[in-house]
């Protein structure tokens, strides 16, 4: 395990203590199921922060409007469509795409 993931888990482990839950009730809930982990810091996560609007490539929201990726990405960059810079790629929220869809079909 990297010292990120090091970290990581001893902050949910805290999470999960502070909750009145015990380290044996945490080795339970993840023997035999590696993706326990995930679930209970989405879990977590979601708690603190809300739910999260789910992210669309470039590519799959081109297929929502029926245009080009490029199209898609000139879109993002010329501030038409909101789309959320990841590295070098566009994300384009969910909540965007039914904004736009919505002005398209006059609702």
């Amino acid at each position: 395990m990297s010292e990120r993931e090091d970290f990581n888990q001893m902050i949910l482990m805290a999470l999960w203590r502070a909750d009145g839950h015990t380290d044996a009730e945490w080795h339970d809930m993840t023997v035999g199921d590696d993706r326990a982990i995930y679930r209970k810091r989405a879990e977590y996560v979601t708690a603190i922060t809300g739910p999260v609007d789910p992210m669309y490539s470039t590519e799959d929201a081109a297929k929502i409007f029926s245009v080009t990726a490029n199209t898609m990405r000139d879109w993002c960059v010329d501030g038409k469509i909101r789309g959320i810079k990841v590295g070098n790629f566009w994300r384009v929220p969910r909540s965007e795409i039914l904004r736009i869809s919505n002005e398209r079909h006059g609702d």
